[in-house]
């Protein structure tokens, strides 16, 4: 066997094993959140969706009682919307993003919170956690207000 036939033989193999990899392996999710933030009664969500047209998104999204480990019944939703491709950063009110008008700051126990949600689309998942909020009084302290 030549050298040229080695050498073809060679990239014929990448090719097909590149081929293979990309028909195995999962593709990038279309939403990419880069931050998920409770502030004040306000949920903040840095995303990227990489799709080049809107994509329709299946989501469901809570408020999580660290200490108990449990999610706040009332504070908990599901549903599905269009996405529009691109970086963006919105905002919803607390009961808009869980999708449930009981969820309010002020239905909030005092204690230690996280959001939580997840997007489905086919087969596929992705999501996201907010890092810990401190609610007191009805009203989100910083961790040296406690």
């Amino acid at each position: 066997m030549s050298m040229t036939q080695t050498i073809i033989g060679g990239v014929i193999m990448v090719v097909l094993g590149s081929a293979v990899l990309q028909g195995v392996l999962p593709s990038p999710a279309p939403i990419v959140v880069h931050k998920l933030e409770y502030l004040d009664g306000d949920v903040f969500q840095d995303r990227t969706i990489t799709s080049d047209v809107p994509f329709y998104i299946s989501w469901a999204a809570q408020v999580v009682d660290v200490e108990a480990s449990r999610i706040i019944p009332w504070c908990a939703g599901s549903g599905a919307n269009p996405y529009p491709p691109g970086h963006k950063i919105v905002s919803f009110p607390l009961e808009d993003w869980v999708g449930s008008a009981g969820c309010s700051q002020d239905s909030l126990p005092d204690g230690e919170y996280k959001l939580a949600v997840a997007w489905r689309w086919g087969d596929e998942t992705t999501g996201a956690e907010s890092a810990v909020f401190i609610i007191k009084d009805g009203i989100q302290v910083k961790g040296d207000d406690k």
